[in-house]
């Protein structure tokens, strides 16, 4: 299975937290400033493996389709 590149990644995980709520929601949970958020969503700068993670988990986004863009499990 082929990993999609970072700007495909992260536009699906932008769509998956705008259903979650707000940048600032997000960065407020999990730690991290809303700039970061923002620069990660903008691929400007890249998460932490342990933060993208957690990141996913928070607005419930599956990893799976995040990371590979299949829907199916």
């Amino acid at each position: 299975m082929k990993i999609d590149n970072q700007r495909e990644i992260m536009n699906r995980f932008a769509e998956q937290r705008i259903k979650f709520g707000t940048q600032e929601k997000l960065a407020e949970i999990v730690g991290v400033s809303t700039k970061s958020i923002s620069d990660f969503e903008t691929c400007r700068r890249n998460p932490s493996f342990a933060t993208f993670i957690k990141m996913c988990k928070t607005i419930g986004a599956d990893i799976n389709y995040i990371v590979y863009g299949n829907k199916e499990n």
